[in-house]
């Protein structure tokens, strides 16, 4: 899966999924709320869950193509890197 090749960072802890609905793991709660922010300011729509606050929900269409794919994941990690999350 791509998300999983593209979504690689010392402060990613995993990265679980079924079919396109993916989880991913951060170190703690405030990290995640701040990359979800973070990447909100930047047009990358994520949500957290009620029942683990350590990750955040990635739920992209079912028509998302490779290179949106690409380019949502890349916003990810720049967003992980420029913001000290």
């Amino acid at each position: 899966m791509l998300f999983r090749q593209l979504l690689v960072h010392p402060m990613i802890k995993q990265v679980r999924s079924s079919g396109l609905m993916i989880a991913v793991e951060l170190e703690d709660a405030e990290k995640v709320k701040s990359l979800i922010t973070a990447c909100l300011a930047k047009g990358i729509i994520l949500d957290w869950f009620l029942f683990n606050d350590k990750s955040l929900r990635i739920a992209p269409p079912l028509i998302i193509n490779e290179t949106e794919i690409r380019e949502a994941c890349s916003v990810i990690i720049h967003c992980l890197n420029e913001n000290h999350i």
